[in-house]
């Protein structure tokens, strides 16, 4: 199989590149020096100058939420409208798209996680534009996969980021003190090498109906369990941690207060272990 890799260089797709490369696909790596998303003649002739690909799968996002609320435009430019050159082009030439988008398409205001079937509704302009890049493949492309992941963590951080939610608690830790964290703000951490095995299953057996899922790690749980359970984990002393309101951390930017994803439409090909797990190994990684 011949797979396009935008935005090789990131935190998920620099784990997805190492993994393809240990098969026998054939990858071409692209990354933000290789071709501009924000200019559509650009993204359409290095598409063009690709041949017989079988599957694209996007990575690239401007994700840095303060940034995106300060620039919308720059946002749509990044997160939405450079799928409609992907799209048509994957559907021209019969190639399937697997495009990764997040929980911010929803305002969190449900009581339980989100299916894929809830109406989106973002409160902010990260969330709007990614909502809007979704919209444009499922209107000119047949053969995708939308994946939404939530609270994404891997051993490198994403382009235009310094760190992760669990390096940031980590980090935090280690300094002592007093730590305040959220009782009532619910996420699903991603861990990427659990969206790095999705991917590998995908690609082997491309038998999953397109459209649209939830993948993410089992269990949702507040920032301040996350914080609890790495600083027990780590076994950090000298700290103390308070559990405080969303409402005691007022912010200029609306976040979702649930942004927990139902995994249930996504189990039957693919299950993903508990987050606590999956910290569990990455802690173990990064001490090798």
């Amino acid at each position: 199989m011949k797979i396009l890799l935008f935005g090789s260089n990131g935190q998920l797709g620099s784990e997805i590149a190492a993994k393809l490369k240990e098969g026998t696909h054939q990858i071409i790596q692209s990354t933000i020096h290789d071709v501009d998303f924000k200019n559509p003649s650009d993204l359409s002739n290095y598409l063009n100058q690709s041949s017989q690909l079988d599957l694209i799968i996007n990575c690239v996002a401007l994700t840095d939420t303060n940034y995106c609320e300060d620039h919308p435009a720059e946002a749509f430019a990044v997160n939405a409208y450079p799928l409609e050159t992907i799209s048509r082009y994957c559907q021209q030439n019969n190639i399937t798209l697997v495009h990764f988008s997040t929980d911010y398409v929803f305002d969190g205001k449900k009581n339980s996680p989100y299916q894929e079937t809830d109406p989106a509704n973002p409160i902010n302009e990260y969330g709007r534009s990614k909502l809007k890049g979704e919209e444009i493949i499922q209107k000119y492309l047949d053969k995708h996969y939308i994946i939404r992941i939530s609270s994404l963590f891997g051993h490198q951080v994403a382009v235009g980021k310094n760190t992760n939610i669990i390096q940031t608690i980590i980090t935090k830790a280690r300094m002592g003190g007093e730590l305040k964290f959220v009782t009532d703000q619910f996420i699903t951490p991603t861990y990427t090498q659990e969206v790095v095995q999705f991917i590998n299953k995908l690609i082997t057996h491309m038998d999953l109906d397109f459209g649209i899922y939830h993948l993410c790690c089992e269990c949702s749980c507040s920032y301040y369990e996350l914080a609890s359970y790495l600083i027990n984990a780590l076994k950090v002393k000298n700290i103390t941690l308070t559990p405080v309101s969303i409402n005691d951390f007022p912010s200029r930017i609306k976040r979702p207060q649930n942004g927990s994803l139902a995994t249930e439409k996504l189990n039957p090909f693919f299950k993903s272990i508990h987050w606590k797990m999956a910290v569990n190994q990455y802690l173990k990684a990064i001490d090798n």
